[in-house]
């Protein structure tokens, strides 16, 4: 009869469960990529996070298990990702656009909470930057200056207006989208390291988010011959 009994439990819990997926699926929209511009999103979002970020789902604390749904693009039904006593769900960020979980709490008694409201997502796009223009540079004296134009990518686009931050072994020396490098000092076996971090805000409606990327250069300082003597014989 013991075993009878936890059968029947276990089917129940799972027609409940089915049950309030359908349910809230038949009443759910379409989910969307996600609109270009952040600044202006479609529908009613929660949270923004940048694509470096991770999602982080809190529920309330007391229950014995935690069901956590997230739709799924493809057919826009929701589906369990996470079941487990811990009322923090958290994933990596995806790729841009709009994401929605739900949460199905479950007691010391074995029953179910009715599925929450949804919780929206919408992940910022990404910054893919680039440094162009290194190569080896030979040191630079005052009779022969010699320089070397770093760029830093993206530049300005659309709806986002980059900032950019480089700096020389880690100290800050310009912030335009390009960086003039002169050295004086050979490097020897150890490289001089540029690094530009490229950032850009986002105004939501929770406030503003800044998302940074960083992307890193090494440039090989050669130094120049020592200066040569003429002799009569």
């Amino acid at each position: 009869m013991k075993a009878s009994s936890t059968f029947i439990k276990a089917f129940f819990t799972i027609l409940i469960s089915c049950i309030s997926i359908a349910v809230f699926a038949q009443g759910t929209p379409t989910p969307i990529s996600g609109p270009s511009d952040p600044s202006d999103p479609n529908g009613n979002i929660q949270q923004f996070i940048c694509s470096t970020d991770q999602v982080l789902l809190k529920g309330p604390l007391g229950a014995s298990e935690y069901y956590w749904y997230k739709k799924d693009p493809a057919n826009g039904q929701m589906q369990l990702v996470s079941a487990s006593t811990s009322n923090t769900y958290t994933e990596p960020a995806s790729g841009k656009g709009y994401y929605t979980y739900t949460l199905i709490t479950q007691n010391a008694s074995g029953c179910l909470s009715d599925m929450s409201t949804p919780f929206n997502v919408f992940v910022l796009p990404p910054i893919v930057p680039v440094i162009s223009g290194a190569a080896p540079l030979c040191q630079s004296t005052t009779l022969h200056p010699t320089s070397l134009i770093l760029s830093a990518s993206p530049v300005d686009n659309g709806p986002y207006a980059y900032t950019y931050q480089w700096k020389r072994n880690g100290v800050n020396v310009g912030t335009a989208s390009t960086y003039l490098v002169t050295e004086t000092t050979p490097t020897g076996g150890t490289p001089v390291t540029y690094t530009v971090d490229i950032a850009y805000s986002s105004t939501t409606t929770n406030g503003q988010v800044t998302c940074t990327q960083t992307a890193t250069q090494q440039i090989t300082v050669n130094p120049v011959p020592v200066t040569p003597t003429i002799q009569w014989n």
